[in-house]
């Protein structure tokens, strides 16, 4: 009978052999393992096959694209104006018509192709040599990551090219492939293929092209001229019209490999001699040149559309285009042209072909500014949306000037018309349209002169910026800094392309202006948001649009249709397509507009009237470049933005005039506002109007010669009374400062222009008068002895606060001496200063005034009376100075962040003034003195760096009055 003891000693046994033969456990382990493999590869597989078949277009879709009937590759590409009723343009070739090819069993008319054809044995023998091999699914070539038949190259092409080049998507063409052999059998995927293939500049199809280059039938070519399609089907942009020898050489290099592939034979090749490889001549020019519209809405729809798939036709796209602005935009440039090279034809022109020129100004039928053609561009732009209503940019062609050709939109010289963007950039930091500048030459010898040739001495900017006066612009220029005017630039849009070795480090105003290259639609994008008070809209280049800055450019699309009817792509519901922000604010765009459109402002460079007058608001500005090969125009109303670019930059024998520019413009901004309402822009609320003194942009005083009504950004309006002008007393025999020893009936009052040290050679060679320097010499016979002299201070000092006075007052009968004040030059009445004096002092202390309160001209009076109470009497005239003298911060403002992006440099602007005058500022950053400034402008450009900053000005008139003022701000990266 077994116990429970010697039960319990074997099992313990048992579990002994078991721990020590571990195979059933390791056997249990590797079935586990193999389970989980077993699974994870069929979740991979299913997951490998729903990667591959997600969203995979059906076969069927290619009988939409390529039916011999209704196929919508059969059909071009259409682009339609704005309202989507009219053609505007078709991408098909203009020499033939689209031709396809048809089984030789299939119904119709068209031209039929078997596989014993030349063409068809070629293309195979070039593209899928083991053609009657392949049967059925391969996995070699399936992993293969080549495109190895017709029907994968098809598949690739034609319902796959929305997706981008991977190896996913040459697996799923090979799917597909194999699904259209099965389908519907080789020849007939081989023949789409031929319908569909590029074979040169807008010629699709191997009929079409057999037709255009051998002027016959694609069923009809020899193997050498099969041969030669097929090496034009590998390089489209290498075709018989543009290089027939290098056809002729690829083409033997085609006939060799379809002799090593088997499907020719030997004595077909030795027949096949390329000295008999004939073209046809050209019909027409295959360099073909689309309007400037289609080019440029092709390149819209690149990063959506590949060129060819649009190209390859069966769309149709929507643009912004206005057909009637359009057709007057290119007749009047047209128009313009060859007014101004002298083709009388242009005079002549009937009225209802170009109703838009019927708005240039008269130009007479004799004038003749250039012996060479011309090109021009031009855009008509809807400011509010960015919309391009019109563009075109067109040459002139030397055998019959009347006809224009459609050019390239190539960039051009900006010369001035980049000067507002300066001047804005200069506003932002404090500049107005009031702040005084001065138009002298400047240093450089290689600047730009005035349209009247003159320089005009103080203007304010407004006056400099409407009449186009360079040399403020230079001066705005080298004060604001390369560098943070590049930023602002591009902030509004343009990418300047600069000069060879030059960068925002180095490049001078000259180079900016007269080096770079900027293009039509930049311009228009950058006074776009002027017009649109300072909100940016576009569409946004890149299909990334987060990036920090994406590029945006004016808009030309706004649908994209398949020929069926729907919709691939709408551009106005796409939020990643279209762009608008703010770039600056409103109160600076408007003060900019508020220049630009100044008629009067204008007048003393273009006077009155002038073509940039149109009877409604309207901004506007000219551009000009060294020589007069070139203008720019640019201008807007609310409603429209107008840019003209117009000349010959490779001509130096052209000499036009602005007019040329500025009437074409006038005429189209007449035509192109018609029927639109004359409204203005919006006053921002943080503007305010003030009176100032012309030209100094200070409140106006007593000396002023000209008031004016300036507007102002709130905050940043003037504080001092105007020191431009200053009224002298002078002797008019001398022409001397008159003193109180002057004979009355010698001193007139004469007001005098102050003059910078930098402006008095102008000033010389103008002929404008200077403030006397000296005083009338003139001597005092008041006094008879050295008993009555007032040695401290001296003749004409300046003086404040408590002032002591030393000197002499005694002699033999001396009895008293006393001190009196009077104001002016002439005093009509004395003040005693203290009391009689008994005391006789020689070369001691006088007496102490006390000037609190007093400012101007005063005259020092020391009388001496004797015994006999005779009184001798010395006199000396003082200038009073108590007032401390007015000091602003303009720029950067307290509290103001700014990025180093976009301020890599920043320059200090202060604003001081002193009635008499100031002697010095001595600027402090951090604590730590950075520059003392003895002369307007008191500007200090400073390099950036991160962190909060403090800057303190402190500001000394010549009597020694101090103020200061300080502003903190961050720079942040």
């Amino acid at each position: 009978m077994r116990t429970v003891s010697h039960v319990t000693r074997q099992r313990r046994k048992r579990e002994q052999v078991q721990r020590r033969n571990p195979l059933p456990l390791l056997g249990w382990l590797l079935a586990t393992l193999t389970s989980l493999l077993f699974t994870f590869s069929i979740f991979g597989f299913a997951w490998i096959v729903s990667f591959l078949l997600r969203d995979l277009p059906p076969p069927e879709k290619i009988e939409q694209l390529l039916d011999s009937q209704n196929g919508s590759l059969k059909f071009p590409t259409r682009f339609f104006d704005r309202e989507g009723k009219t053609v505007l343009a078709s991408l098909e070739h203009p020499a033939i018509e689209r031709l396809w090819l048809k089984q030789p069993d299939s119904p119709g008319a068209l031209p039929a192709l078997d596989l014993d054809s030349p063409l068809a044995r070629a293309l195979i023998a070039t593209f899928e040599p083991d053609f009657n091999q392949t049967a059925g699914f391969d996995l070699r070539d399936f992993i293969t990551p080549n495109l190895n038949t017709i029907a994968q190259r098809l598949a690739y092409d034609l319902l796959l090219w929305d997706e981008p080049a991977s190896l996913r998507k040459t697996m799923r063409a090979k799917i597909l492939g194999e699904q259209l052999n099965q389908r519907y059998g080789k020849l007939q995927t081989l023949l789409w293929f031929l319908n569909s293939a590029r074979f040169g500049p807008l010629i699709y199809g191997a009929e079409t092209s057999a037709r255009l280059y051998f002027n016959k039938s694609a069923a009809e070519l020899n193997i050498l001229e099969a041969a030669a399609l097929i090496s034009i089907l590998e390089s489209p942009t290498i075709h018989p019209f543009n290089a027939p020898e290098v056809v002729r050489k690829r083409t033997g290099d085609i006939l060799v490999r379809i002799l090593k592939s088997g499907w020719i034979k030997a004595e077909e090749i030795t027949l096949a001699n390329l000295e008999n490889l004939e073209f046809s001549s050209p019909s027409i020019d295959l360099n073909l040149k689309q309007p400037t519209y289609v080019e440029l809405t092709l390149e819209q729809l690149a990063e959506h559309y590949p060129r060819e798939v649009i190209e390859r036709g069966g769309w149709e796209i929507i643009t912004t285009i206005d057909n009637e602005l359009q057709h007057n935009l290119e007749c009047t440039l047209e128009i313009q042209m060859s007014r101004l090279t002298g083709d009388e034809r242009a005079f002549a022109i009937p009225t209802t072909e170009c109703q838009a020129a019927l708005l240039l100004p008269g130009i007479p039928s004799t004038t003749q500014t250039s012996v060479d053609p011309l090109q021009a561009q031009a855009i008509i732009l809807d400011p509010t949306t960015s919309q391009v209503l019109a563009i075109a940019s067109v040459a002139q062609n030397k055998d019959q000037k009347l006809s224009a050709q459609y050019h390239h939109l190539e960039k051009h010289t900006p010369g001035t018309i980049l000067t507002p963007l300066v001047y804005l950039a200069a506003f932002s930091r404090g500049i107005q349209p009031a702040t005084l500048q001065w138009d002298i030459p400047p240093d450089s010898e290689d600047t730009l002169a005035n349209l009247d040739g003159k320089f005009h001495g103080p203007i304010r900017a407004r006056i400099a910026l409407a009449n186009d006066y360079f040399a403020p612009t230079l001066a705005l220029f080298n004060q604001i800094g390369t560098e943070t005017i590049l930023n602002f630039v591009h902030q509004l849009g343009i990418n300047t392309e600069l000069p060879e070795s030059s960068s925002a480090f180095n490049l001078t105003p000259q180079q900016f202006f007269f080096s770079s290259k900027v293009s039509l639609l930049e311009i228009a994008q950058a006074y776009q948001v002027l017009a649109n008070q300072g909100v940016l809209s576009g569409w946004v280049q890149g299909r990334f649009s987060s990036q920090e800055s994406p590029q945006v450019e004016p808009i030309l699309v706004q649908k994209v249709s398949e020929r069926n009817g729907q919709t691939s792509l709408d551009w106005n519901n796409h939020p990643n397509l279209l762009q608008r922000k703010p770039v600056i604010s409103p109160e600076l765009a408007y003060l900019l507009t508020n220049v630009l459109s100044d008629e009067a402002a204008r007048w003393q460079a273009f006077g009155h009237p002038n073509p940039f007058e149109i009877g409604r608001p309207s901004a506007a500005k000219l551009g000009r470049a060294l020589n007069s090969n070139q203008f720019w125009a640019v201008g807007y109303t609310p409603q429209r933005l107008i840019v003209v670019w117009l000349g010959n930059e490779q001509s130096q024998g052209i000499s036009l005039k602005p007019s040329a520019v500025m009437n074409a413009w006038h005429a189209l901004m007449q035509y192109s506002s018609r029927g639109l309402a004359a409204t203005d822009w919006t006053v921002p609320s943080k503007l305010v109007r003030l009176n100032v003194c012309d030209p100094s942009g200070m409140l106006p005083d007593e000396d002023c010669p000209s008031i004016v009504n300036e507007i102002f950004i709130a905050g940043f309006e003037p504080r001092q009374t105007d020191h431009l002008f200053q009224t002298y007393l002078i002797n008019k025999q001398t022409g001397r400062l008159a003193t109180i020893f002057t004979p009355l009936e010698l001193v007139k009052e004469q007001r005098f222009l102050t003059i910078p040290p930098e402006a008095l050679a102008w000033a010389m060679a103008e002929g404008i008068p200077l403030p006397p320097k000296e005083y009338d010499r003139i001597q005092a016979q008041l006094h008879f002895s050295d008993n009555i002299q007032i040695n401290s201070p001296q003749m004409f000092s300046y003086v404040r606060g408590v002032v002591e006075i030393s000197g002499t007052a005694a002699g033999e009968d001396f009895q008293y001496y006393r001190l009196q004040v009077g104001e002016g030059l002439y005093p009509r009445q004395w003040i005693q200063i203290g009391t009689d004096t008994p005391t006789p002092v020689t070369a001691g202390k006088l007496g102490v005034w006390d000037t609190q309160g007093l400012n101007g001209l005063y005259t020092l009076q020391l009388q001496v009376v004797d015994k006999e109470n005779r009184v001798e009497t010395a006199l000396l005239q003082l200038i009073v100075d108590n007032t401390p003298p007015a000091l602003n911060i303009l720029f950067p403002q307290n509290e103001g962040t700014y990025s180093m992006k976009e301020y890599p440099s920043m320059t200090f602007q202060i604003q001081g003034s002193d009635d008499l005058g100031i002697q010095r500022m001595e600027v402090f950053l951090d604590g730590k003195k950075l520059q003392i400034l003895t002369q307007p402008p008191y500007a200090l450009p400073w390099r950036t760096n991160p962190g909060s900053h403090r800057i303190k000005v402190v500001i000394y008139d010549l009597a020694g009055n101090r103020s200061q003022a300080e502003a903190f701000f961050t720079i942040t990266r």
